[in-house]
């Protein structure tokens, strides 16, 4: 509100000098003030709008409150993670609940919710099947270091993410996992990973880097080029130890690699 009472006294103290220079001779000089002044006011009136449109994007990312997200109990007093019922875009998921371990994000859990950004706590080891398959917005994970594995499609169309750092602990990532993620520059793959699925990364059409280690000794392709694990990803390299099982991998695809 200040900055646009700033605007508006600036505004008035301009447009009482355009009163003044027109009481005064007429003349070129009077009509050039005038065009001059006319852009005084217009730039003071679009850097006012920008700071407000600044502002506004700024408050449009609010933290969920933990009372918001649906709990469901397993028998052995931990908590799996069913949705979320607020209205806020930052999912910070809770590491307990009365007492007990969050050790699970459910199936479909947040599929197609307007969340922006996601911070998976270390407690949990599973991410279920389209937790959060058609998040187009979600532009940022944090996974934490416990994830053992990630479901089928968890992640699939999530057309706003660009980079996931996945965990040591994961074993596995599943089929269709990062699918049609179009933004998705960069993936880096934990070392105990030894399966990759069918179609896990096809049609992240950004995507230039894989990073894997030599724990990796199977990447499963579904039999035809237009369903592999990496299918409509052109402008991808792939960076593993040489004589891997990924360096040959990317040679029989003919995708660039890079030892490191």
């Amino acid at each position: 509100m200040k900055k646009t009472n700033r605007a508006i006294m600036g505004t008035m103290a301009v447009l009482l000098a355009v009163s003044m220079a027109a009481c005064g001779p007429a003349g070129e000089e009077s009509g050039s003030m005038g065009t001059e002044t006319t852009a005084a006011v217009s730039t003071t009136t679009v850097m006012a709008q920008s700071s407000s449109s600044n502002s506004e994007t700024q408050a449009q990312l609010s933290e969920a409150s933990a009372d918001d997200f649906i709990y469901l109990d397993n028998p052995d007093g931990t908590y799996f993670i069913g949705g979320y019922e607020g209205d806020s875009n930052v999912y910070n998921i809770p590491e307990e609940h009365d007492g007990g371990k969050v050790n699970e994000i459910s199936p479909r859990a947040f599929m197609k919710d307007k969340v922006v950004e996601v911070n998976i706590p270390d407690t949990v080891t599973l991410i279920g099947n389209d937790a959060f398959s058609y998040c187009s917005n979600l532009e940022k994970v944090t996974i934490g270091k416990n994830v053992e594995k990630i479901g089928d499609n968890a992640f699939a169309d999530c057309t706003s993410l660009k980079e996931v750092q996945l965990p040591e602990a994961l074993k596995e990532i599943e089929m269709a996992a990062f699918s049609g993620c179009t933004s998705l520059e960069k993936v880096t793959i934990g070392n105990n990973v030894t399966k990759i699925e069918g179609i896990a990364f096809a049609g992240c059409t950004s995507l230039k880097e894989v990073h894997m280690g030599s724990s990796v000794t199977e990447i499963v392709d579904m039999g035809d080029e237009e369903n592999n694990v990496f299918q409509a990803c052109p402008n991808l390299t792939i960076y593993a130890p040489a004589g891997s099982y990924a360096e040959k991998y990317a040679k029989s695809q003919n995708i660039p690699f890079v030892a490191e």
